[in-house]
């Protein structure tokens, strides 16, 4: 039997060293040695030769290199039997699946011409590799890309109707607020008063009762003589000499900022969108239902109560947006201004943007105070 080596250097001299003081009680080390069976432990064993491409029984691969690279990752991913998955699709069951998950069997599904590929080896799946043997199953699913095209809207739905719900809540919230913050009110009185005392003797701009509140993100870009202050610093200055209390109205429009990028218009877009694509799948799903001849098969009744609950979520995710746009509507002509010329976002940004500005001129105001 041949051992294993340690490869070290050996010392010529070991006069006054470690070495010289150890190993007297070689009777001792040869029992422990014994008992360690370190020849059979470093035993040096002869590799097994390689296996030659002839002896190995390569897979067939039809789809092309990417996908299956791809698929065999999500397969990986999943971690599932592929009967399972195909059992999951047929059934509409998405609960193992993430939306990621149902994208890449959306986009990894094999192609007319790869199922034509596919379909010879049906009686000789084993000469497939996996991500081939999948693509098979996948394409003997009848309507097998509708399934999943309703797999992945099943999954996006709920988290979308969720998110727009939320987004119109605060919207709704945010017009109420600044429809009814005193404060606020006061602040622009404030600008109001200001800025017709210094428009006088202009007969454009003088004795108004009123502005359009896009000036409010402007108002820092009007200098003072001396260059060293701003129109909005002086604004700031008269809140905290006369209403000090009121220094802090962004207290009471704090909605304000969390909706600066919803869009009311974006939302009704992103709602006709998904009454669309519900048609769609509707529509492709009808004509799909009445070649299915399976009786076992659990995707018609699933998928119809699906559409028809979904039908009902979008009608009522249409008035809550009807009556947000009402709440807006009420909220931009309170200010003046009409919700048609004027999207959502692009209204509260100017209230966000204003609260922002006042703060920082605000604390400028206090830093220069002796």
């Amino acid at each position: 039997m041949y051992v294993k080596r340690l490869n070290w250097e050996k010392i010529q001299s070991t006069e006054d060293t470690i070495w010289n003081a150890i190993g007297e009680d070689e009777a001792y080390l040869h029992e422990v040695i014994k008992h360690l069976e370190l020849e059979d432990k470093f035993s040096t064993v002869s590799k097994p030769k390689p296996t030659s491409p002839r002896d190995k029984k390569a897979h067939i691969s039809v789809i092309n290199h990417k996908k299956a690279h791809n698929t065999a990752i999500l397969l990986g991913h999943l971690r599932l039997p592929i009967e399972e998955i195909k059992k999951d699709i047929i059934n509409m069951d998405t609960r193992r699946f993430s939306v990621s998950h149902i994208k890449q069997l959306s986009t990894f599904a094999p192609d007319e011409l790869e199922v034509l590929k596919l379909d010879q080896f049906t009686s000789k799946k084993s000469q497939l590799s996996e991500p081939d043997r999948f693509a098979l199953e996948l394409s003997q699913i009848p309507g097998y890309k509708l399934r999943i095209d309703a797999l992945l809207f099943k999954a996006t739905f709920k988290e979308r109707q969720e998110e727009m719900e939320e987004e119109l809540n605060m919207i709704k919230e945010a017009s109420k607020q600044l429809r009814e913050s005193q404060k606020l009110a006061k602040v622009l009185e404030l600008v109001l008063a200001m800025g017709n005392y210094m428009n006088q003797g202009n007969q454009r701009v003088a004795g108004a009762t009123g502005f359009k509140i896009s000036i409010l993100t402007e108002l820092d870009t009007t200098k003072t003589s001396d260059n060293k202050s701003t129109f909005l610093h002086m604004v700031a200055k008269a809140v905290h000499s006369n209403v000090p209390d009121v220094l802090s109205f962004g207290n009471e429009i704090t909605m304000v900022n969390k909706v600066v990028k919803s869009s009311l218009g974006s939302l009704r877009e992103e709602l006709d969108e998904l009454s669309a694509q519900l048609q769609v799948l509707k529509t492709d799903l009808e004509l799909l239902l009445e070649e299915l001849a399976d009786a076992q098969d659990n995707f018609p009744a699933v998928v119809s109560e699906f559409i028809e609950d979904t039908i009902n979520q979008l009608g009522l995710l249409t008035q809550k947006l009807g009556e947000t746009e009402a709440e807006f509507q009420k909220t931009a002509k309170y200010f003046g201004e009409d919700a048609a010329n004027i999207e959502s976002d692009n209204f509260f940004n100017i209230f966000a943007l204003f609260t922002s500005k006042f703060c920082k001129a605000h604390n400028e105001n206090l830093k220069s105070m002796p």
